[in-house]
């Protein structure tokens, strides 16, 4: 039996990769990174740790379209 976080690629290959992140993990990454920045003081690390956010933000949709309907939300 293939555990559910397992999914399968590729059609008949038999290849599978392990979606250990869903996107909750991904949005609470985001949320952690936009308490840091506003922590910060120099305006490039704020800068900076913002970038880092909206890259989780991107995580957190891909994870959540590759999880599907279930996973899915609504766009902002």
């Amino acid at each position: 039996m293939i555990p559910s976080a397992l999914r399968k690629l590729g059609g008949i290959s038999g290849e599978y990769v392990q979606q250990p992140y869903d996107a909750d993990f991904w949005r609470k990454r985001a949320e952690e990174a936009r308490a840091v920045s506003a922590a910060l003081t120099l305006p490039a690390a704020r800068r900076e740790m913002e970038h880092i956010a909206a890259a989780y933000e991107r995580l957190a949709d891909r994870a959540a379209r590759l999880a599907g309907p279930k996973g899915a939300r609504e766009p902002r």
